[in-house]
């Protein structure tokens, strides 16, 4: 009896010392893949060639996309990347990843991960046994060629992304949907700047959707599936979240008006010191004139170009 318990020991200290092993080994992978990742973003910010910036991002991206693959991975905070943005929403579902390349024309590429939360894969797996539900999604930018079409109603899925650097997600519900705004900053060009209140909502088998038809704004007889603020380059706006009261939920942002003294093919749109707000309610953000912010209290950061 006794050495068939000491063996029961033997066996069970074995398994535990070999989790502990193998724990190590991917802590290890993810902290030797962010050293790589640091420096690889260090030199697609500041190098001045921009074959090099090319070239060190699409290391990036395959280096990131091996990190993220690793066992466990989801939990390991990547803090050192400065240049990256990493945010998750308050349900823990997923995290985001997002980050611009300067290119030498002034323009800006957007780069974006949706990583989800292995807890989530293995609760849709349980409800849904035929998900197929990977765990990462690449964004693919098409910002361009929405803008071409109509880049505040278009909806669909992570293909057709309107690229920006995130700096902030809030979760709002109506009836049964729960819908993830994201606020986003895209550097367009030298001419001019971009925010972004964008939506992704997830299916009962974790498909994602960017756009929905929840902004309605004055004047306009179309709901939007986005809101974009587009202004001159060289200005500074916001766009942020407040709340007045506790649930009462806003999203501020400056109201715009031409220059007046506009400057030939650059974007003139400037602040003109007043606020508007879209304001939840019903399932809409419904847009409405405030005047001035004081005294609202913010959540979250105004994004910051990086």
């Amino acid at each position: 009896m006794q050495k068939t318990f000491l063996i029961f020991i033997l066996i069970v200290a074995a398994a535990t010392c070999t989790a502990q092993d193998k724990s190590q080994v991917q802590f290890d992978s993810l902290a030797d893949a962010e050293i790589q990742l640091e420096g690889l973003s260090n030199t697609f910010v500041n190098d001045t060639n921009e074959n090099v910036r090319l070239t060190t991002t699409y290391f990036f991206v395959k280096t990131l996309l091996h990190a993220i693959k690793i066992d466990h991975s989801y939990y390991y905070p990547f803090d050192s990347l400065k240049a990256i943005s990493i945010q998750k929403p308050e349900d823990d579902k997923f995290r985001i990843f997002t980050w611009h390349l300067r290119m030498n024309n002034g323009s800006y590429r957007q780069y974006g991960v949706l990583q989800f939360n292995p807890e989530y894969i293995k609760t849709i797996k349980k409800k849904k046994k035929d998900a197929a539900i990977p765990p990462y999604i690449p964004l693919i930018d098409r910002s361009d060629s929405l803008l071409t079409k109509n880049a505040t109603t278009a909806i669909g899925g992570h293909q057709q992304w309107f690229g920006a650097l995130y700096y902030n997600i809030t979760t709002v519900k109506y009836k049964k949907q729960t819908y993830y705004i994201l606020l986003g900053l895209d550097k367009a060009d030298s001419t001019c700047n971009r925010k972004v209140a964008d939506v992704l909502t997830l299916d009962k088998k974790g498909k994602i959707t960017l756009g929905a038809p929840i902004f309605k704004i004055l004047k306009d007889d179309v709901v939007k599936s986005r809101f974009i603020l587009s202004y001159a380059d060289d200005a500074n706006i916001i766009l942020r979240y407040t709340e007045a009261a506790p649930g009462d939920m806003m999203i501020v942002f400056d109201n715009l008006i031409p220059s007046p003294t506009p400057l030939k093919g650059k974007n003139n749109m400037i602040p003109d010191g007043s606020f508007d707000g879209l304001k939840w309610g019903k399932g809409i953000w419904q847009h409405k004139e405030i005047g001035d912010v004081d005294g609202i209290k913010t959540k979250g950061t105004q994004g910051k170009t990086r």
